[in-house]
């Protein structure tokens, strides 16, 4: 990775790790410690050797593409998913995500999902919609579960697909579900879709929303290496448009869910200043006023963005 010192600073300025542009601030610092002894706590997993000879995470914001990102970012191995899948809601059978992509597919069409899991989007588009799906997943377990239900999983990266064109043909639809945020080289991810893509095939893509509540949510787990390590927005994304030969037909918010309320509320509180008793006022009115309001009136959830973003792109000449 290409360095550069940062003026005034001891912290080495990295290029961004999508459009390559050096022009990127850094935005915040996060304790390697703390992060450690928190995936212990939470997730009964060790990733200490993930952070070998870090004691800080750094993010970046780039100034010409709008892209946050972690650099250096150290990630999970594949076999890591191993011990999380097993959460409720890892690998969830139905989510927004998939309600709000599956209009967007086109009828009989060649379906490549990155990063299926055990395969409950592929299995619910070919039982519903004619298609004909495959996916890619390294996850060695989710692999072999999403084979078990007689669908045709690999278990090789985008990229390595994308390089073998005499394996398969080209396709009509590429998904990736909460997929591009784990990736140290996005765009790499982008060229091999696009490769992949038939002249107006569809990329369809789901993020958490990087300009959403989960912003505030300094030491979110699942928002920073060794899990994500970049985070995106739907400035970003018109900025792909000028990078690669694709045009935006939909962008779409997920509106508040249920099950985040309890998140969404703890992050909002996390904006507060650290008063005691202004803070102490606003848990309380938070927890007991807020949330369970939001959780009566669906209809207040509606109006207000929830957790993830998608984007359907058209591919081009």
């Amino acid at each position: 990775m290409s360095i550069a010192k940062e003026r005034n600073s001891s912290i080495e300025s990295p290029v961004c790790l999508f459009c390559g542009s050096g022009k990127v601030r850094h935005a915040e610092s996060l304790s390697v410690p703390t992060v450690v002894e928190r995936w212990r706590e939470t997730y009964d997993l060790d990733v200490t050797c993930r952070f070998e000879g870090l004691s800080t995470l750094n993010l970046w914001t780039c100034a010409s593409c709008a892209l946050q990102f972690f650099a250096p970012a150290p990630l999970l191995a594949p076999d890591d998913y191993a011990a999380l899948e097993g959460r409720p809601g890892f690998y969830a059978e139905t989510k927004w995500d998939f309600d709000v992509a599956i209009p967007f597919l086109p009828e009989r069409a060649h379906v490549l999902e990155v990063g299926c899991g055990p395969g409950h989007f592929l299995a619910n588009v070919t039982a519903t919609k004619s298609l004909q799906a495959e996916g890619l997943e390294t996850n060695p377990n989710a692999a072999a579960d999403a084979r078990n239900k007689g669908l045709r999983v690999e278990s090789v990266p985008l990229e390595t697909w994308a390089a073998d064109k005499a394996l398969h043909s080209s396709y009509d639809a590429i998904c990736a579900f909460q997929v591009l945020e784990h990736l140290p080289n996005p765009h790499d991810f982008f060229a091999s879709a696009l490769a992949l893509l038939d002249t107006g095939g569809r990329l369809l893509i789901t993020v958490p929303n990087g300009a959403g509540f989960i912003r505030y949510s300094r030491y979110n787990l699942l928002n920073m290496p060794p899990y994500h390590c970049t985070r995106w927005t739907a400035r970003v994304f018109e900025r792909v448009e000028t990078m690669f030969p694709v045009q935006i037909i939909a962008m779409q918010h997920e509106p508040l869910a249920r099950h985040h309320l309890r998140w969404y509320v703890n992050a909002h509180l996390e904006r507060l200043p650290e008063t005691p008793f202004l803070y102490a006022a606003a848990c309380v009115g938070g927890r007991r006023i807020v949330r369970p309001l939001l959780g009566c009136y669906p209809w207040l959830r509606r109006r207000l963005t929830g957790h993830s973003l998608f984007v359907c792109m058209e591919k081009g000449n």
